[in-house]
């Protein structure tokens, strides 16, 4: 393998480390606050180094005003509705890896939507992906008698997440031509923390006033903000720079692993073998599902 190949790889696995830790620390500032003060939090943190980076770097672009409502409506669907769904799905979920499996299950969504919207081929492999990674699925929220153990109002949220993750790839299409990777995450960051900003103002703000402030959240919305939405995602981005969005996608699928090995150790949460093997489907399926065929990631913007 070429030293500046393994470079890469080892920078996409750490930010899906991080990714996959990112779920533990949510749970930790759950404790003392909302899933919206910890959003907006986590954004308002994360927008200002991604702004002082993008210009440090210089890769700002200037927006073209007929892009500004293309703008606006990824960064509903993410951060925005994506975070309401996610976060609130795992503050419901007391499990925190089940959380994690399902969020991995949007790059096998992503074929399905661009099959309606597209017209794009739906292959055997993606169908085979999509019911090996759905049996999973049912495996990772089920116990050994095949009941739920989940809230399904819970599970709802997550889906609600994973929808609008997919739609706001597909969304990205007619941006991602015209601008870099770095300064569609930055925009959509800063829109995505206004929207949390009036949200907060309204929802948490009062509350946020009357029980004070906890410095036990500082660490975690610390690793949040500067790890998961800053450091993770310019990794990332090397990462599609270097080896190709598709491939880069493909590493997503270790996440869940990370999630599991956390919460073991965190919060001693424990799988059954059902659930592990659950797990496995999950990750052979999204694995079947985006099987590479390009010779040449490299060339993939």
């Amino acid at each position: 393998m070429p030293k500046n190949k393994a470079t890469v790889y080892v920078a996409v696995l750490i930010a899906m480390a991080i990714w996959g830790f990112s779920y533990i620390w949510s749970k930790q500032v759950f404790e003392f606050y909302s899933p919206v003060t910890t959003i907006f939090s986590r954004l308002f943190i994360s927008a200002i180094l991604l702004w002082a980076y993008l210009l440090i770097s210089k890769k700002y672009q200037k927006i073209e005003r007929k892009d500004l409502k293309t703008f606006f409506y990824t960064a509903l669907f993410q951060p925005f509705i994506y975070f309401i769904g996610e976060n609130y799905g795992l503050e419901a979920v007391p499990n925190t890896t089940v959380t994690s499996v399902m969020i991995a299950t949007i790059p096998l969504f992503t074929p399905i939507a661009t099959f309606f919207t597209l017209k794009e081929k739906l292959t055997s492999r993606n169908a085979i992906g999509i019911i090996v990674s759905f049996i999973g699925v049912v495996f990772v929220v089920s116990n050994n008698q095949f009941d739920i153990q989940a809230p399904l109002y819970g599970l709802g949220l997550l889906f609600i997440a994973v929808i609008a993750a997919v739609i706001n790839g597909l969304l990205l299409q007619s941006l991602s031509s015209k601008y870099n990777v770095l300064m569609l995450i930055t925009i959509q960051n800063t829109i995505g923390m206004l929207m949390f900003f009036v949200l907060f103002f309204f929802v948490d703000y009062q509350e946020v006033i009357a029980t004070g402030f906890h410095p036990e959240v500082i660490v975690p919305i610390l690793l949040l903000a500067v790890f998961a939405s800053t450091i993770a995602y310019l990794f990332f981005t090397y990462g599609i720079a270097k080896i190709g969005i598709t491939q880069t996608n493909v590493f997503a699928n270790v996440i869940p692993v990370f999630t599991a090995a956390y919460a073991f150790i965190v919060f001693g949460e424990v799988l059954t073998l059902m659930n592990m093997s659950g797990i496995l489907l999950v990750i052979t399926g999204l694995i079947i599902s985006q099987k590479i065929k390009n010779k040449n990631p490299e060339n993939e913007n």
